[in-house]
């Protein structure tokens, strides 16, 4: 599997968007109440695209730092043997990898 690569010109491309609407707030809106909220709405769209272009692209990122992007998932598993400091007999969830 090759390593995938982060979309930045997506990125590039909402924050181009997103101050577009700010400009285009700034000089259509009726009154300075709506111009507020017309720009607080934009703000926090494109803190959300942000958000979401992260998480779309947190593969890319993490292996572009040098990280390996797990291939398989641990999977919890009920250990019902007491480890040290806990009391017997209680169940404790241990993370095990599949073999």
């Amino acid at each position: 599997m090759r390593n995938p690569k982060p979309k930045w010109w997506l990125l590039y491309a909402l924050l181009l968007v997103g101050l577009m609407l700010l400009v285009a707030a700034d000089f259509e809106s009726p009154s300075v109440g709506w111009r507020e909220i017309a720009e607080g709405a934009v703000s926090f769209g494109t803190l959300v695209a942000m958000w979401c272009w992260v998480r779309g692209n947190r593969a890319a990122l993490v292996c572009r730092d040098g990280g390996d992007w797990p291939t398989d998932r641990t999977q919890p598993t009920e250990d019902t043997s007491a480890l040290p400091g806990t009391p017997s007999g209680n169940p404790v969830l241990v993370a095990s990898r599949p073999e």
